[in-house]
């Protein structure tokens, strides 16, 4: 509508009609979010993206079971030639499980890793894992200085992370035929696939890979053909 005023001299003084627009505002650019441990906005993003999945994840063991070989003395007194002969039937599954047979215990070689030979790593942020991400290298290690800053690593992790101790003691309460170490690897095994599937804590770890065992060696010792520990089930 039109408003008439009165102006000063008398005269009459008509306003325009409004046109319905609102004067425009200066729109300013959001603060990226950033907390004193480095957490930004992507992580945030990625946290509540998490938040609407379910966190509480289905147990592995709900996952089918693998076949499960378990041949006798005779036939696994060539573990690779069995291997080779069952591998028709479990290439279908992509696992497969090999209980040998009772007693057979090849030697151990301790000195497997090399001694005081380096060797890279490759950092792994475990939660990130299903971005596939390329892993940035790690630090430089020997067999032994690797194994303390691995067994430094566990130490903390167990001590800040109670429920993976909860859970080895529900596991052990509920199995009471695993050993105390199966019971804590089932309950790491979980907590890594919480970690990589709900992408809510931040985890890096330092891995080596694809060492070659002419150089750092192998688990299995050396055996000679024919000697007494080949006969006795050994891996020559």
């Amino acid at each position: 509508r039109c408003t008439s005023m009165v102006a000063a001299d008398g005269g009459a003084m008509t306003s325009e009609p409004p046109t319905g627009r609102r004067a425009k505002r200066t729109v300013r650019a959001p603060t990226k979010f950033v907390d004193e441990d480095g957490f930004n906005d992507a992580d945030l993003q990625r946290a509540l993206k998490a938040s609407m999945k379910h966190v509480r994840r289905v147990s592995s063991t709900t996952v089918p079971e693998c076949p499960v070989f378990r041949p006798t003395a005779e036939q696994f007194a060539d573990p690779f030639a069995y291997i080779k002969s069952i591998t028709p039937e479990a290439m279908p599954y992509g696992i497969a499980k090999i209980i040998p047979p009772q007693g057979w215990k090849p030697p151990f070689n301790e000195e497997a890793g090399g001694d005081g030979i380096p060797f890279d790593t490759k950092l792994q942020t475990v939660n990130r894992l299903q971005e596939g991400l390329h892993f940035e290298d790690g630090e430089r290690y020997t067999r032994d200085s690797y194994r303390d800053m691995a067994d430094a690593f566990k130490r903390k992790y167990l001590e800040t992370h109670q429920r993976v101790a909860d859970e080895t003691e529900r596991l052990r309460r509920e199995n009471p035929g695993w050993s105390d170490d199966a019971c804590e690897a089932r309950a790491l095994e979980e907590e890594f696939w919480r970690i990589v599937e709900t992408d809510t804590e931040k985890i890096r770890v330092e891995y080596g890979s694809d060492l070659d065992a002419d150089v750092y060696g192998s688990g299995f010792a050396t055996v000679p053909v024919g000697s007494a520990a080949a006969a006795a089930g050994a891996t020559p």
